[in-house]
């Protein structure tokens, strides 16, 4: 199967949340279960239709492999073309675009392993699924999560999580926090910040030593914050996995100054995709994505903002310029991998290789 093939799939259950998130559970066929075969912490872009233009949204996936389904969640923002339309729209027995899982939030789980979950908002999708897996599959393993929300009511998958905690009381530990309702606990007022951390590991509530492995998935502000906090605490070893998810009035500044310095003449990019060379003619300041769909030359995307990492190449040919990145680790940028969707060539001549691993 190809990087950029998707497959219509059938809408066969849909569950609302809360009164602005929902949950959509596709049927996959037999034939095409190892497709769609996933790891949990991972995600899939869903593409529609909409008002005659083709939307194309990433969204994690909430369900478990043990659930034998694949279900994703989303949280209605304001101004979202594909969450407005997926709230107020989409009916059981829909049909849409769903391409392969990918994504990089997730580790090889094992049995004894403490997990630590930082998540905030719909930022719970992905954690739900890892922690529901981990629970029922891995030996003597325990979670422990740590949950911001504006609201008791906004809180998407509390039932869930709730019957999880009841079926394995000794192995998962919730602490819920709500900044925008009044709580009859103090300390769980407000959001998840430097403080509160700070107050569990001194009360011996949180051993940061016994962590095997920290996750965040949240706004910026609370996943940078977060990672400040522990890297005091934590052992080098120890990994620390993040995804970034917008909440629903924050918009990601642009780096200033990087078209500065670009050319201003057309240019042209080869790129290499599922064995093949295709290329592509750049107007002035256009990012690659933004060429590849106007010259309806299909190449892996989907958030289209430097986070989801779907579109990740290398360059092999030439300079490009990063605008935003908020997935590529170090390491990746010194190899030579870039993000397409952010990606303004700095040469006349760029070969860009999307089958490079």
């Amino acid at each position: 199967m190809y990087k950029t093939s998707a497959h219509l799939l059938t809408i066969s259950k849909i569950s609302f949340l809360t009164s602005e998130a929902v949950e959509l559970t596709f049927d996959v066929p037999e034939r095409l279960g190892p497709y769609y075969a996933y790891t949990p912490g991972q995600y899939v872009a869903l593409e529609e239709n909409i008002l005659g233009q083709p939307v194309r949204r990433t969204y994690s996936i909430s369900s478990a492999p043990t659930h034998g389904k694949l279900s994703v969640g989303i949280k209605k923002i304001f101004d979202g073309k594909f969450s407005n339309y997926a709230f107020d729209c989409l009916d059981v027995g829909k049909k849409l675009r769903v391409f392969k899982p990918d994504g990089r939030f997730f580790i090889d789980y094992e049995d004894n392993q403490n997990l630590l979950f930082i998540a905030c908002g719909s930022g719970i999708t992905p954690v739900i699924s890892i922690i529901d897996f981990v629970l029922k599959t891995k030996h003597n393993s325990t979670v422990t999560l740590l949950y911001g929300n504006k609201t008791i009511e906004s809180t998407m998958y509390r039932e869930r999580l709730e019957a999880l905690k009841n079926s394995h009381l000794e192995r998962i530990f919730l602490n819920y926090f709500f900044s925008e309702e009044k709580q009859e606990i103090e300390f769980k007022q407000g959001r998840i910040d430097r403080g509160k951390i700070e107050s569990l590991i001194n009360q011996r509530q949180l051993n940061p030593s016994n962590v095997d492995a920290l996750f965040l998935c949240g706004p910026q502000e609370m996943i940078s914050s977060m990672k400040e906090v522990f890297a005091n605490h934590l052992g080098t070893n120890v990994p620390l996995i993040s995804e970034l998810f917008l909440s629903d009035n924050r918009v990601i500044e642009k780096k200033k100054g990087v078209r500065k310095n670009l050319r201003r003449v057309k240019t042209f990019v080869k790129v290499k995709i599922d064995g093949l060379i295709k290329d592509i003619e750049l107007a002035d300041e256009e990012t690659i994505i933004d060429a590849a769909l106007r010259q309806k030359i299909e190449l892996p995307f989907s958030c289209k903002g430097g986070m989801c990492c779907t579109c990740r190449c290398l360059v092999k040919e030439g300079e490009v310029v990063l605008e935003k990145n908020y997935s590529l680790e170090k390491w990746e940028e010194e190899m030579g991998f870039t993000l397409a969707c952010q990606a303004y060539p700095k040469t006349d001549n760029v070969f860009l290789d999307f089958d490079a691993s």
